[in-house]
């Protein structure tokens, strides 16, 4: 029979005959689940997000709190899902800020001192004091989580903040060595820094412990776009494509990748797909901001960044360090919109 988590981690605390304070072993029962079914879901949510499959994530975390509704990790685990789709491009924008905000006040409900659920909900706040509150807050708690060193790293990456980023994003992958989208994430970190052949390395690791992972083949495709190297960038968008976690999801980028390497036919059938797709489900405005900019349409792409926006009060996540957005960067308009979501601050 299957050893539960919180008979694990007392085993362990014995074995090394560790002095636990009650509170440090009311926080291991609080963590702990008496049902074998939820933990073994929570472990396959956690295994599908670290692969970006948020779809999988989210099936198996939300089984994994049917099994036992007061799992409070489950629910941090479904916070960071969803704040992850928030960041892409398969999911409304605006439902899963809301979704991830649900679960994550859920979990604090269930266990206040769980420093995942404290970092994701910094992601709601507005005002930076607090935010920064929050999160240290959800380090001082958790040191040792790789979510919570990994969210952090995009969070000041995104603020063009690198050497922070890269310092923490690589304590996140000594933390989570197995996972191919943090090696995937430090190498995004490293190529903004300049540090171009480290990054290529992170990517080539990635895709050591899974070759279809999606995102190592994105980033691999931007490097060469920025060499010139365009039948390779092609290649790798083209298996972007093939292995996204979302039908249809690696489409924008793959046309964004057209565009660039001259092949403009091609980029405007995908944008054609898109408009057709738009006609029966949501479609997040930034995809053809996306494919515009690669075609060198300015007013198209911040026509459609506007409207990304408007929609959402958001925009993409990254948009102020990816390198598909860099021919934007310098237009007035493009400064405008990071005012707007406080980026220049």
């Amino acid at each position: 029979m299957l050893k539960l988590q919180g008979e694990i981690a007392q085993e362990i605390t014995d074995r090394l005959r560790l002095k636990l304070t009650s509170e440090e072993k009311q926080r291991l029962a609080k963590r702990s689940t008496d049902n074998p079914e939820a933990y073994q879901l929570y472990l396959l949510g956690r295994f599908y997000r670290n692969q970006r499959a948020n779809q999988k994530a989210i099936d198996y975390l939300e089984q994994a709190i049917k099994k036992d509704p007061n799992y409070a990790p489950a629910y941090a685990q479904l916070a960071y899902t969803y704040a992850s789709a928030s960041a892409s491009d398969w999911f409304p924008r605006k439902e899963a800020r809301e979704k991830m905000e649900s679960a994550a006040r859920r979990a604090l409900e269930l266990d206040d001192t769980l420093g995942d659920a404290h970092f994701v909900l910094a992601f709601t706040i507005d005002d930076r004091s607090a935010k920064d509150k929050e999160i240290q807050r959800a380090l001082e708690l958790d040191p040792n989580s790789a979510d919570v060193h990994a969210f952090y790293a995009r969070g000041l990456w995104a603020s063009r903040r690198f050497d922070e980023a890269i310092l923490h994003m690589k304590r996140a992958v000594e933390l989570d060595p197995l996972s191919p989208a943090l090696h995937t994430d430090l190498g995004k970190i490293l190529y903004s820094a300049g540090q171009h052949d480290q990054a290529m390395e992170q990517y080539r690791k990635a895709l050591e412990l899974n070759p279809n992972y999606f995102g190592a083949h994105h980033h691999l495709a931007n490097s060469y776009l920025a060499e010139g190297r365009y039948e390779e960038a092609i290649a790798e968008a083209e298996k972007m494509s093939a292995n996204a976690t979302s039908e249809g999801s690696g489409r924008p980028f793959l046309g964004y990748t057209y565009a660039v390497a001259g092949k403009r036919a091609e980029a405007e059938k995908i944008l054609a797909e898109l408009k057709e797709r738009s006609k029966q489900r949501h479609v997040n405005p930034a995809e053809f901001a996306l494919i515009y900019t690669g075609l060198c349409d300015k007013d198209r792409a911040f026509e459609f960044l506007q409207k990304e926006y408007e929609e959402n009060q958001r925009l993409p996540t990254l948009i102020n360090v990816l390198p598909e957005w860099d021919s934007l960067r310098s237009d007035p308009r493009f400064t405008d919109l990071l005012r707007r979501m406080k980026f220049t601050e």
